[in-house]
């Protein structure tokens, strides 16, 4: 484990091996591949939306290559990922059997 003190006071930990730590509420890097992506748009923007074997779901701006959010709830790998039509949902399957329903401009997860 990785434990930092950033110059405002606050500590920070990140994964081992990785020479990284993050704030809390910070997005956290991906431990594994991706398994699942797709496209779409969240407030105006573009937006690529990544499910992984970590149980998380990332997205990420693609103008900056950087993870904006960090969704978490599934207990096993994230395997499908898919935007409403209109992008104002983002629904995700995992390998835990439960499908969730996510408000991608806020991260919460409405069912």
């Amino acid at each position: 484990m990785v434990t930092a003190a950033f110059p405002d006071g606050e500590d920070a930990q990140g994964p081992p091996g990785t020479g990284r730590a993050f704030r809390p509420g910070e997005p956290q890097p991906p431990t594994g591949p991706p398994l699942c992506l797709a496209w779409g748009k969240v407030d105006g923007g573009d937006v690529l939306v990544t499910g992984g074997s970590d149980g998380t779901v990332r997205l990420w701006d693609p103008a900056t290559g950087g993870a904006t959010r960090t969704l978490t709830g599934h207990t096993g790998s994230v395997e499908a990922v898919a935007f409403s039509p209109d992008s104002a949902t983002l629904a995700t399957g995992g390998s835990d059997g439960t499908v969730r329903l996510w408000d991608p401009a806020t991260g919460g997860a409405t069912r």
